[in-house]
């Protein structure tokens, strides 16, 4: 695997992270743990902003937006029917 699809794919994973961490914050809503999972959210995009650093050095183009796999949206609607617990 070249550097430039290592960053890819840890630019994807981290925005992958991001929006479940979204999704177990709204599942959440109204506890404090909303706002843990918010913050780790944020922590995920901050660190998916190195991986984007990474790509350019490499040559890449920085993906314009995120759409999760059917695997990720599974998880986030079995969490909303089940709750996270």
């Amino acid at each position: 695997m070249s550097k430039l699809e290592h960053a890819l794919e840890g630019w994807h994973e981290e925005r992958r992270s991001a929006w479940l961490y979204r999704a177990v914050a709204r599942a959440e809503a109204g506890t404090s743990r909303a706002a843990l999972f918010e913050e780790l959210a944020h922590a995920a995009e901050g660190q998916s902003e190195i991986w984007a650093g990474v790509i350019l050095e490499n040559g890449g183009t920085v993906p314009t937006n995120f759409r999760p796999d059917i695997r990720t949206r599974l998880v986030a609607s079995m969490m909303r029917i089940f709750s996270p617990r």
